[in-house]
């Protein structure tokens, strides 16, 4: 059994963080970063152990979420706020790569609407959060993955795993098959550049 405080305290303390680590622990249901919850004396931080698998360009996407919350700030919102390290840094290069938010308390996290009005206030947020942005400068951002927002592409990957049905699995989900095959002529509405 992992201990985590004792495994990524190293990490942790390696940020610009307030009081002394008292505990590392995991946190959440993401699938993407290895996310813990960083307790101090004074504060606590989320400290997320970043897939390089995923992302392999740790510079360009920690240059994009800056942009990002660094533009939210400056409109007032309240938006992720990036610790830096010990020496300025956005994020903690190594054998694995870290990087640190400040926690937000008083906050709930949702993997699925559990009601009508879940659904209803996450698209609002949502919506603010386009709005917001709307004036944001997207040329300097970088692409993290090549052709993830292609749609005409992943249609493409889609019929090709489908005529290849490599595992034979195809016979069963028929019904979202035929769905996303009735929706070809949709699908050049929602992709995006």
């Amino acid at each position: 059994m992992t201990d985590f405080t004792k495994t990524y305290k190293p990490a942790a303390e390696q940020f610009k963080i307030e009081g002394a680590v008292q505990s590392v622990a995991p946190y959440g249901e993401g699938h993407i970063n290895l996310t813990l919850l960083v307790t101090t004396d004074k504060k606590r931080y989320i400290l997320q152990k970043m897939n390089t698998r995923v992302f392999p360009d740790s510079d360009a996407l920690m240059k994009n979420i800056c942009a990002v919350t660094e533009y939210l700030k400056g409109c007032g919102a309240e938006t992720l706020d990036v610790i830096p390290t010990r020496t300025g840094e956005k994020y903690l290069r190594g054998e694995d790569n870290f990087r640190m938010y400040a926690f937000i308390e008083n906050t709930v996290t949702y993997q699925l609407a559990t009601d009508k009005d879940v659904f209803e206030e996450s698209g609002r947020a949502f919506g603010q959060f386009q709005n917001l942005l709307a004036s944001f400068d997207a040329s300097v951002l970088s692409e993290t993955i090549p052709q993830f927002h292609d749609t005409p592409k992943r249609y493409r990957d889609f019929i090709a795993a489908l005529e290849k049905d490599e595992f034979d699995r195809a016979k069963l989900c028929r019904p979202e098959t035929e769905f996303v095959l009735a929706h070809k002529d949709t699908l050049s509405k929602i992709a995006c550049a």
